[in-house]
């Protein structure tokens, strides 16, 4: 898909009358693009948080204009710069908006068109590149498509060239990373680790209940009792522990000791409250057998995501809340 609509986005802009049409654009590119992609927002907010459903789709299509923002301004400074530089000019400006978009009010990275090459023959490039890099080649090869078949306006020698190269070029990329796939990155050290994945499947309607808290967390005691022996690691899922980390210290304690005892290692996900900052993160901690780095580091991109729909929310019961008081 990104070799389709790219290519059209990077047309549209070239041979838009002006800059507004340009930034339109890329505005309406961008709504497509996360509209398809983030309805687990409106599901987190309508299903978890318990807004009606009209509310949860506001704020959703919220959302969506806000990340579409940052294609329409990559459609205006393309359009600005059309003129005086080369169109792969693009590639640093879409790789600059794409990092404003990772950091800017915390950062939401999701939906990353590198990762869209992840099962292509682009994927062998991912080693050395890595995700950034990925995208860096989606938006060449999107430039040598347009310049391929877009330069028939204007038959001379130049444009014949430039159109011979780009389909060249088209061929190669891709070959040299289907070639790149086969080659061997890492070694095998023929160790062998048993691991064990234990699911409670809580209800995420009931997991968050305070008279819930103990029963979870003993359904996963003993949903993982049998493996201690068998296993090298165990592995629960995100935020498995309905409790604070600093409010589960006697639990934490319980299978740390039973884990060290079997000489296993247990990862599970549980939030963390810091009294000093008042953030809370959603983190991974590793008990019982010790293995690096410990802890594990904190997963920024699920912390962006549970700040965006808190806040949402929040903002969301404040409307609904000034809405009921004024009537």
């Amino acid at each position: 898909m990104p070799f389709i609509s790219f290519p059209i986005l990077l047309i549209a802009i070239v041979h838009s009358p002006n800059v507004t049409q340009a930034t339109r654009y890329g505005f309406i590119f961008g709504l497509g693009w996360f509209s398809f992609g983030l309805s687990w927002v409106h599901n987190a907010i309508a299903d978890f948080g318990g807004l009606p459903l009209f509310f949860s789709l506001l704020l959703m299509l919220l959302l969506v204009a806000y990340l579409a923002l940052f294609p329409a301004l990559f459609s205006w400074l393309t359009f600005k710069t059309k003129d005086k530089y080369s169109l792969f000019v693009v590639i640093p400006l879409w790789l600059s908006v794409e990092y404003l978009r990772s950091v800017l009010l915390t950062g939401f990275p999701w939906l990353s068109i590198g990762y869209s090459q992840l099962t292509s023959s682009l994927s062998g490039y991912a080693p050395i590149v890595g995700e950034l890099g990925l995208q860096a080649i989606v938006i060449l090869l999107s430039c040598l498509i347009v310049i391929a078949f877009n330069m028939h306006t204007t038959k001379t020698k130049d444009n014949y060239k430039y159109k011979t190269v780009s389909i060249v070029a088209l061929f190669l990329i891709p070959l040299a990373g289907q070639s790149l796939t086969y080659y061997q990155w890492s070694e095998d050290n023929k160790k062998q680790i048993n691991l064990a994945l234990v699911q409670g499947n809580i209800a995420q309607s009931i997991k968050w209940q305070p008279e819930n808290e103990v029963p979870t967390m003993v359904k996963y005691y003993e949903l993982t009792s049998p493996h201690w022996q068998s296993a090298d690691i165990v592995i629960w899922p995100e935020a498995a522990i309905p409790r604070l980390e600093i409010s589960s210290n006697d639990f934490l304690s319980d299978m740390d000791k039973d884990a060290s005892e079997s000489n296993t290692a247990l990862i599970t996900g549980i939030v963390d409250y810091q009294p000093n900052t008042t953030y809370a993160f959603n983190n991974i901690v590793t008990l019982g057998k010790k293995i690096q780095p410990t802890p594990l580091a904190i997963i920024n991109i699920y912390t962006t995501i549970v700040t965006v729909n808190i806040t949402f929310y929040l903002l969301a019961n404040l409307f609904l809340l000034k809405v009921s008081l004024g009537n």
